[in-house]
């Protein structure tokens, strides 16, 4: 019977383990209480996606906290993930029902997507909740242009034209 040297024996010891297969381990939640902190370190070094990411574990704790969604919406709007954005848009909207800026936001992220029958019920909502919003106003136009509607387009932008000059007299 042959018998492996103590140095081998040891070295063995040592490096097997390192050649078997390792299980990794589930990956680590995020502290929810640091999501925001960290999810604007990451929009600070340009990284919208991973901000956006990094607030999952902040709206899972708090699904019904209005903020962390509207922001959600707001990093993947930067992404230009439209429809993603569309829906934390919407999320944040039935959570705080007479807030505009999710409509807004809304609205903004279905016009790339084409999906302008959505954009114009969108749009028709903001218009009813704030009349003379010029943002409402000049996206709503350019949705009815968009689906053909020169002619209402140009009443919507007159209204916008005259919301400006109203404002800033």
């Amino acid at each position: 019977m042959t018998t492996f040297p103590t140095s081998l024996w040891l070295a063995t010891l040592l490096v097997l383990p390192l050649a078997a297969p390792q299980e990794k381990s589930p990956p680590v939640r995020e502290d929810p209480s640091k999501a925001m902190v960290l999810s604007y370190q990451f929009q600070a070094e340009g990284d919208y996606a991973g901000a956006a990411r990094a607030l999952r574990p902040l709206i899972d704790a708090q699904p019904k906290a209005y903020f962390p969604r509207l922001r959600q919406a707001y990093l993947l709007l930067q992404c230009a993930d439209y429809t993603n954005a569309a829906e934390a848009y919407l999320a944040a909207s039935l959570i705080e029902p007479a807030a505009i800026e999710p409509l807004l936001g809304q609205h903004l992220a279905l016009i790339p997507l084409e999906s302008f029958d959505d954009a114009e019920k969108v749009g028709r909502e903001i218009l009813a909740r704030d009349p003379k919003n010029y943002l409402g106003l000049s996206r709503h136009a350019r949705v009815l242009y968009k689906r053909g509607n020169s002619s209402a387009a140009a009443e919507i932008y007159q209204k916008a034209s005259r919301s400006i000059r109203a404002t800033s007299t």
